[in-house]
């Protein structure tokens, strides 16, 4: 069956009077009855190219000796994985189970979202999906998110199809069975696995392989790395709210100097905010250390703590200068660049090697000052110095020393960038 026979309002697409792209609302229309026909597993209303199926993750059984017993998993845990437990995770970190339900709350929400992105797209007249991406890049980077909505009744058309498409939400009935693409085993295994405290299931450092680890050595091996006072300091209580404090003041001085607006100013100053998070990624990669353990990246959770927007902030003045160093590489393939323009200029001298490093703990290792003043040169330099070189650096100082987290109970401050911010 074709999609146009889905479609409710006797609507000529060939016109040219309707205010909308005509295929843009057939697109839109289309889309929706996919997306609920994917969703409960029904026949799809129109057909679709075939994907090619995707080829299972496979490890070779040579990159740690002993730990991995299925394709994509390395178990270095004391559980022994059932057979459901063993197919579940060699589905792979993307997999989706398929929900049983429908979380009508949610659903509702994401639609009125659809409206409201339809309606603005009708407001602003534009006349294709690129134009309106253009006026969508134009709107100031530091803003609170619009929650405005234009009002109802500018447009009867759009009105009337935006009425079908909640009428046709609102009736749809669900079917009584829902296709599942976990068997009733696989389902047992994944609230066993996800109501197991007794074990810490990670995706691995650089690989899209699941690793199994006990809970005290996946503990044990975080605090080696908490309890160096060179990196963290460990602190008696949360600290956040005193970082909210303490930004507060910063862009409000922003603000006053006239650096910034109000509507960046709200933007800035943290509002609900929450203590990052620590966690560790195993290097499945790398050689164990001595005593058994895979060695791990630290990672800090920062959505949502204080310094969140502001480092944002920092590094959208940053960055530009950072691309202007003599050194700046920005990636493997700019290396790689870089190696062929020497190559193409000839053989180099006889008394000339290329090598290359790994510097253990760099950050670290890097005097706080040197970097913050190399900065400051570097906003110096900048044709339009707003906002002032003294604001920007009185942020980055700020995001380099409240850097508070919290991990297995403790509060916890890094005191360097040896760290990955997520």
């Amino acid at each position: 069956m074709s999609p146009e026979n889905f479609f409710p309002l006797k609507v000529d697409f060939s016109t040219t009077t309707f205010p909308l792209s005509a295929e843009l609302v057939k697109y839109i229309y289309i889309y929706i009855y996919t997306k609920l026909s994917e969703l409960y597993q029904v026949d799809i209303i129109w057909k679709r190219k075939r994907k090619r199926p995707r080829k299972k993750f496979c490890r070779s059984q040579d990159s740690i000796d002993g730990t991995i017993g299925i394709s994509g998993v390395f178990n270095v845990s004391d559980l022994t994985l059932t057979r459901a437990e063993e197919n579940l995770l060699s589905k792979g970190i993307k997999f989706c189970p398929t929900p049983l339900h429908l979380d009508k709350l949610s659903f509702q929400r994401d639609l009125d979202e659809f409206k409201r992105r339809l309606r603005l797209f009708e407001f602003f007249n534009a006349n294709s999906v690129n134009e309106y991406e253009e006026l969508s890049m134009e709107t100031p980077r530091f803003r609170n998110k619009s929650t405005w909505t234009p009002r109802e009744g500018r447009d009867k058309f759009l009105d009337c199809f935006l009425e079908a498409v909640q009428r046709d939400v609102d009736t749809f009935q669900s079917p009584k069975y829902v296709k599942d693409n976990l068997s009733k085993d696989e389902r047992k295994a994944l609230t066993n696995l996800r109501n197991n405290k007794e074990i810490v299931i990670k995706p691995e450092d650089k690989g899209p392989a699941f690793v199994i680890q006990n809970t005290s050595s996946y503990i044990h091996t975080a605090m080696l790395d908490l309890n160096n006072n060179n990196v963290y300091q460990k602190n008696d209580y949360d600290k956040t709210p005193e970082t909210v404090e303490k930004v507060t003041l910063v862009v409000t001085k922003m603000l006053s100097d006239g650096d910034i607006d109000e509507k960046t100013a709200d933007y800035l100053v943290p509002s609900d905010v929450k203590t990052s998070r620590y966690y560790t990624l195993p290097k499945t990669h790398k050689d164990t250390d001595v005593n058994g353990h895979l060695k791990t990246r630290p990672v800090i959770s920062g959505c949502g703590s204080p310094i969140e927007r502001l480092s944002e902030f920092v590094d959208f003045y940053i960055n530009p200068e950072i691309k202007k160093l003599d050194s700046f590489v920005k990636d493997s393939k700019d290396v790689l660049k870089l190696i062929n323009s020497i190559n193409d200029k000839g053989p180099l001298p006889p008394n000339v090697a290329m090598f290359t490093i790994d510097v253990k703990a760099m950050y670290p290792s890097m005097p706080q000052h040197l970097g913050i003043e190399g900065v400051r040169r570097a906003l110096d330099n900048r044709s339009f110095k707003k906002p002032s070189t003294g604001n920007l650096i009185e942020c980055l100082k700020l995001c380099l020393n409240e850097n508070h987290f919290e991990f297995n109970g403790g509060w916890f401050t890094s005191n360097s960038r040896d760290v990955d911010r997520a």
